[in-house]
């Protein structure tokens, strides 16, 4: 996005929820349905506050995070 278009990703607001695999999910991210899933859903902003992308994103149960937050 930044060569092509110029726009830089600057800010996102994510909301994480847990959720139950349903059948489709679950083939997909071979578990069983109703396996305990991450979702992540949101929105991008470049630096002006545009919105750039909407996000959504299900992690099956072999995820692992490690997180650095500014303040």
């Amino acid at each position: 996005m930044r060569q092509e278009y110029k726009t830089y990703p600057s800010t996102s607001s994510l909301r994480m929820t847990a959720i139950s695999a349903n059948k489709e999910e679950a083939k997909l991210l071979d578990c069983s349905e109703k396996s305990a899933l991450l979702q992540a859903e949101g929105i991008v902003h470049d630096q002006s506050g545009e919105v750039v992308e909407n996000v959504k994103v299900i992690y099956s149960n072999y995820a692992e995070f490690d997180l650095t937050l500014g303040m």
